[in-house]
């Protein structure tokens, strides 16, 4: 079937635009039916990450009293991305529902990850090729514009990509925005590309590795241009005119950002790095070699089949996909030497995804969560497998008919059949994922929330590992974080292995905790709360999540534990009393 539309394609050649604009929309609806349909017979729709009502927290808080808060009357920052908590918090102004808000900006996210990809693909290819300006006032067409087509659509089918536009955090957004950003910076507009960067630094961060490889673009390219045909490169003004929007509009919203930081946390990083990077960086530390392993190890399981995964054709698979890989760097090259003065977008993006996984190598080298820290990966990893193949076509395209050109389109149009049938059972997968995911945060720690609103005493100060839940459907409980997300000043006593002591700091009188199906399970045990003589925990209720629909996403997504348990506890004033400690 596969084979068969890119075979018609590459003879027929269409042109309309509004053809594939509808087709374009039309699989987008078809993604959201078929992942979102199961949720809504099956359990109601929800988030498959805890973090993601983190967000609903503090976007509820600061519509309702003014504050920046976790828990009101402390104030506090435990997101990542100031961009997604204020267009959260125009959604809960407008009185949206907080799912549905969510859903549809990671869906308008999703779809403009997609349509960036496929102009940057476009302009590649027409460079690579020698063709017409890809941005002319004449609408493109012909194969460079289906197969453009063609590579949107491998994004906006992409399983863990389709995962992340659903799960109510921002890493969708900081994908879009940023090759926003490189597609405007690919055209010149310098003044938007700068602001497009400015928005990305207040998305995550760590777009500061994007900006930085801007400015060297810019400041390359314009000195070339300055330089050629004789011009002096003394006369800096025009040089500098083209680097000031560059430099100063992102610099205001990093400004603004740190000190946002500054104010809520006494630190110019957000809390939250703190919280994840001992939960994947151990005492003695990770090299880039542990990194690349972990990396490797993630990758795999979120992006192949579960057919591939342990089967012997995995190898077959690998040597294909690097043998691909080696040839579109080789494109890359060769589109970057064909134009001295500049290079397109893909090449930009092939070095901000090297240069975001160089940033995570140092401040959090973690493949958890279901891979959204290393999320550009995917998007490169389908370019790598798609550019040779879509170039090979490109150039058939343009010689003399023959038998030799049917059967190269022949061969070539199935290799690329099988790139989106490998693409496509990843989504049926992932489909599958979400599902499993969302019901997890519903039947576990929804469930618990709704029992501590029910059963404990208003104003009750509950420790807990995931907080998310627990505070937006447990509004009047205090709920005190042990991740280290939301209080700065948890790192510390976690670090000196002191956490019950900021237990007692904070008087806390109930623990919920993330365990395993039948032990505590190593974050807990991290914590060291067991066996202090200090402390008794006294089990209340508890929820898990039945192993069949556990099974489905604790390897690949590894967003939590099956289970969660609420304690009581009962603070010693003497020694351990070995009859009642425990668990």
């Amino acid at each position: 079937m596969f084979f068969f539309v890119f075979f018609v394609l590459f003879v027929v050649n269409l042109k309309s635009r509004t053809f594939w604009f509808a087709l374009f929309i039309a699989a987008e609806l078809a993604v959201l039916v078929f992942y979102l349909t199961p949720v809504l017979i099956i359990t109601s729709p929800g988030f498959p990450l805890d973090d993601s009502w983190i967000y609903a927290v503090f976007a509820r808080n600061f519509v309702s009293s003014g504050e920046i808060a976790f828990n009101l009357g402390h104030p506090s920052l435990g997101f990542t991305s100031s961009l997604w908590f204020l267009f959260l918090s125009l959604g809960n102004l407008l009185r949206l529902s907080v799912i549905g808000w969510s859903i549809f900006l990671g869906v308008v996210s999703q779809v403009t990850l997609a349509s960036m990809t496929g102009l940057l693909v476009y302009s590649f290819l027409i460079d690579v090729g020698h063709r017409h300006s890809p941005f002319s006032k004449t609408p493109p067409g012909g194969i460079a514009w289906i197969l453009s087509f063609f590579a949107s659509l491998l994004i906006l089918l992409c399983g863990p990509l389709i995962w992340y536009s659903l799960s109510g955090m921002e890493t969708t957004c900081f994908m879009a925005i940023g090759l926003l950003a490189i597609f405007l910076l690919s055209r010149g507009w310098y003044r938007w590309a700068g602001l497009a960067l400015g928005f990305l630094l207040i998305t995550r961060i760590e777009g500061m590795a994007l900006w930085g490889i801007a400015l060297l673009y810019t400041a390359a390219v314009e000195y070339r241009r300055q330089t050629e045909g004789g011009r002096s490169a003394l006369c800096a003004v025009p040089y500098a005119k083209k680097l000031i929007p560059l430099v100063l509009i992102p610099s205001l919203f990093l400004l603004l950002e740190l000190l946002k930081n500054l104010y809520l946390t006494g630190a110019l990083l957000p809390t939250t790095f703190a919280g994840r990077k001992w939960l994947s960086v151990p005492a003695g530390g990770r090299g880039p070699i542990d990194y690349l392993r972990l990396w490797g190890y993630g990758f795999k399981l979120t992006l192949l089949p579960q057919f591939l995964q342990e089967n012997p054709l995995l190898v077959i698979f690998w040597i294909g996909a690097g043998s691909l890989t080696i040839m579109a760097i080789w494109l890359l090259l060769k589109e970057a030497l064909s134009n001295k003065k500049r290079i397109t977008g893909v090449s930009l993006l092939v070095l901000w995804v090297i240069g975001h996984n160089l940033v995570y190598m140092v401040m959090l080298p973690s493949p958890s969560q279901a891979g959204r820290y290393q999320a550009l990966n995917y998007i490169l990893f389908w370019l790598m497998l798609f550019l040779p193949l879509s170039a090979g076509l490109l150039w058939l395209k343009s010689i003399p008919g023959g038998k030799r050109r049917i059967i190269s389109g022949v061969f070539l149009s199935l290799l690329l059949a099988g790139v989106f049938l490998i693409d496509l059972t990843s989504m049926a997968r992932w489909k599958e994922i979400y599902l499993a995911t969302v019901r997890h945060i519903n039947d576990v720690h929804i469930k618990i929330a709704d029992r501590i609103n029910d059963e404990l005493p208003e104003g009750s100060r509950v420790a807990a590992f995931d907080i998310g839940a627990l505070k937006y459907f447990s509004p009047g409980t205090e709920i005190i974080d042990l991740g280290g997300l939301v209080d700065r000043e948890f790192a510390g006593y976690l670090q000196e292995g002191r956490v019950v002591d900021y237990m007692k700091d904070r008087e806390v009188s109930y623990l919920a905790m993330v365990e395993l199906q039948n032990s505590p399970g190593w974050i807990f045990e991290n914590l060291k709360i067991l066996g202090d003589p200090r402390l008794k925990l006294k089990p209340l209720f508890g929820m898990m999540q039945r192993p069949e629909i556990y099974r489905i996403h604790y390897r690949t997504a590894a967003i939590t534990f099956p289970k969660m348990v609420l304690y009581k506890l009962e603070w010693n004033s003497g020694g351990r009393d070995k009859g009642e400690q425990g668990y």
